[in-house]
């Protein structure tokens, strides 16, 4: 049941993720990446939607014995020059409990 801002069932946790990480200078909506250029991170939930950096999620129910929680990352070309080469990037995410 979702009442306002409150995601709540009497069997069920519930939890929001919040996903932070330096933002890509050229699509504040990707994650920065370090040792190249021209390549940003897209991160998507398990239903295909951006996350947005830095806010936190709708709350998710979760199934006790089955409390896994889905989200892929992509390489996405950015307007800067592209350099080729090896990439890292943190992404640090909060679980919240209701």
């Amino acid at each position: 049941m979702r009442t306002g801002d409150l995601t709540w069932a009497d069997n069920q946790p519930a939890v929001t993720v919040s996903f932070t990480a330096p933002r890509d200078a050229d699509n504040p909506q990707l994650v920065q990446v370090q040792g190249v250029s021209g390549l940003g991170l897209r991160l998507e939930n398990g239903q295909g939607q951006d996350v947005r950096l830095g806010s936190r999620g709708k709350p998710l129910l979760l199934t006790p014995g089955q409390d896994s929680l889905s989200y892929t990352v992509a390489p996405e070309r950015t307007p800067a020059a592209l350099v080729a080469g090896s990439y890292r990037a943190v992404v640090d995410f909060q679980l919240s409990y209701d």
